[in-house]
């Protein structure tokens, strides 16, 4: 069934018939699914998505060739002198958190360590993979397990018994800068 008004049929006397419409009708063209809608929460999404993707590159990229700003020593793909997970996974993990012993004993003791291979290439899977639109699926639950475990290792330790949790224990020092007075 179409959504255009009856056609005329008129012969203009030089070959085949052809057929006009009425002078007062619309027609009508349905586009159905050749035409892609997309809302600005999609659009949004997909900003969220790439800018979660240059996280996880720079993560892996200051990591990697040690550029100075969280990382100072390069892994170089296990050849340099820096261990990319050891710091965090000895000193970063929260040591009142229930994951504490599971997180320090997977600290690699050097930079070719096996553990190492696993989170560069976890930060460079994400990271490709979420601003390039390249194996969306696996690269936004691998993004998501990596976040997650993340979080997990400095979260808090919660007593089911009296349901309440107990603050991490660590305090930052921070030095006293002079102020001048005006």
């Amino acid at each position: 069934m179409s959504d255009t008004a009856p056609a005329v049929p008129q012969d203009s006397g030089e070959g085949p018939m052809s057929t006009t419409h009425a002078a007062d009708t619309v027609t009508v063209v349905d586009h159905g699914a050749d035409q892609i809608i997309t809302t600005a929460g999609q659009k949004w999404a997909g900003v969220v998505r790439i800018l979660l993707g240059f996280t996880f590159l720079w993560a892996f990229f200051d990591k990697c060739f040690g550029f100075g700003f969280a990382t100072t020593k390069a892994w170089l793909f296990g050849t340099g002198d820096g261990n990319p997970t050891a710091g965090f996974l000895k000193f970063g993990v929260n040591p009142n958190g229930p994951l504490h012993d599971f997180y320090t004993n997977l600290a690699p003791s050097s930079p070719s360590g096996l553990m190492n291979w696993l989170f560069m290439g976890a930060l460079l899977g994400a990271g490709v993979g979420l601003v390039f639109g390249i194996g969306m699926r696996i690269s936004s639950i691998g993004a998501s397990i990596l976040l997650l475990s993340m979080f997990l290792a400095v979260s808090r330790s919660c007593d089911a018994n009296t349901e309440s949790c107990t603050p991490t224990s660590r305090t930052v020092d921070v030095p006293k800068s002079p102020m001048k007075s005006t």
